[in-house]
């Protein structure tokens, strides 16, 4: 199985964050997928915060458990030939420019849709 496309893509709209999923690039046929959910606080009204770097070791976990998942599926993870990320857009992150350590939470609005 040639040319696989990955999809990793943040969805707030479910108590999971980070979800990722690997499609046959031809057929559109879905072969994996993982999720994982993260914590969230709600500090003000339509606010959302989220730590950064569990952000982060969501993705890693996403990636790796679905590189398993193919494995497993005896499918050679070095067909995936194209990463789709996709952000909430509305999220903000501020970061210290020479440790590159978060200086806060990552806040985000709940906009309802």
């Amino acid at each position: 199985m040639k040319n696989l496309v990955l999809s990793l893509k943040p969805h707030r709209l479910s108590p999971f964050f980070s979800f990722q999923k690997v499609f046959n690039s031809k057929t559109a046929e879905l072969l994996s997928h993982h999720q994982v959910e993260i914590k969230q606080s709600f500090p003000k009204e339509g606010w959302v915060e989220e730590d950064p770097k569990e952000i982060l070791q969501s993705v890693y976990e996403c990636m790796e458990r679905t590189c398993e998942k193919l494995t497993q599926l005896n499918i050679d993870v070095s067909n995936i030939k194209a990463i789709g990320v996709t952000n909430q857009r509305e999220t903000t992150l501020v970061w210290d420019k020479e440790t590159g350590e978060p200086l806060y939470n990552a806040i985000g609005c709940l906009t309802g849709g």
